[in-house]
């Protein structure tokens, strides 16, 4: 599915209705957006199960004891949601 859009003077692109429901994007759903030269990608973001991933766990669990140092703003927006592309 092929469509040209334009973007507004805010840089927003808004995605046709008909591909919205064909990706079930939700309003306020995360897209991830790849660029690659002069093309870009976008992707729905799904949201992860924390209890699953042994990684995010280790970092939502012991942030200190981590071998991934990352902020205190970045932790807690972990804490509340966390989504992958």
């Amino acid at each position: 599915m092929k469509t040209l859009v334009k973007m507004d003077e805010k840089g927003r692109v808004q995605i046709p209705t008909e591909m919205r429901k064909r990706l079930r994007l939700e309003p306020k759903q995360l897209i991830s957006i790849e660029v690659k030269s002069e093309s870009a990608t976008l992707k729905k973001a799904e949201r992860l199960d924390r209890s699953k991933d042994k990684v995010l766990r280790d970092i939502l669990v012991n942030p200190g004891q981590s071998r991934i140092r990352i902020t205190t703003e970045l932790l807690n927006s972990m804490k509340e949601e966390v989504w992958t592309p």
